[in-house]
């Protein structure tokens, strides 16, 4: 995520009228699959996801 996408996450947690979401499409060549991660700062905030800058931000579960 780059840094405008993380304020971007920020600025829509808790919207009445817009969701941010991460898709995360792995297995792609194997069997893929998709996981939706719906409010990425929410589980941010929970402790369920972490944002590691390194360059641009580099999200994994927690």
């Amino acid at each position: 995520m780059s840094g405008n996408q993380v304020a971007m996450a920020k600025e829509w947690h808790g919207s009445s009228t817009d969701v941010y979401l991460i898709l995360r499409v792995y297995d792609f060549r194997s069997s893929p699959n998709v996981f939706a991660y719906v409010d990425p700062h929410a589980l941010r905030l929970a402790g369920r996801l972490s944002f590691t800058a390194q360059g641009s931000y580099s999200v994994q579960p927690a």
